[in-house]
């Protein structure tokens, strides 16, 4: 990580931060592949199960 920090001209933390940053959490992923299961409803008439669309934590 300190090459890489090194490189980009920035700290070890801030490339931590900037790294965790576009992260979900384990709740932003369930609500989104809620909206999706949805959206595929809705739009294409697909049901996906919650086995199919199991989120990893």
């Amino acid at each position: 990580m300190a090459v890489i920090a090194e490189a980009r001209g920035m700290s070890i933390p801030s490339l931590v931060q900037e790294f965790a940053e576009p992260t979900w959490t384990a709740g932003e992923r369930r609500a989104r592949a809620e909206r999706t299961r949805a959206y595929l409803a809705a739009n294409f008439g697909v049901e996906v199960g919650e086995e199919e669309s199991a989120v990893p934590l």
